[in-house]
């Protein structure tokens, strides 16, 4: 898994969020534009699926956590360290490692 997969996780979910708000709320634009929104919709769904499965997979325990707390939750490395009573350096040790598996 890329670093950069991982930190454009939270935007592509986000995006993912306004797609289906623009189709729910029959956003301006035509048939092939709803199309096109559908098909975006589902290329990301698919993307933070394959982010989600990978973080899943993380075998050690505390790595896993902090990787999901981080990059897929947006929680700051500092609320992490004292959350799993770490310090910071520990924390982003753990993300700098985790993004090299």
């Amino acid at each position: 898994m890329t670093r950069d997969k991982l930190e454009t996780y939270r935007s592509k979910k986000a995006e993912i969020e306004e797609l289906h708000e623009l189709q729910d709320g029959g956003g301006a634009g035509d048939a092939a534009a709803s199309a096109r929104r559908k098909i975006m919709a589902g290329r990301l769904l698919k993307e933070c699926h394959e982010v989600e499965q990978w973080v899943d997979n993380i075998q050690d325990d505390r790595t896993r956590r902090v990787v999901r707390l981080y990059f897929l939750q947006g929680v700051k490395q500092r609320q992490i360290a004292r959350k799993l009573y770490l310090s910071q350096s520990s924390v982003s040790r753990i993300i700098s490692d985790a993004a090299e598996l």
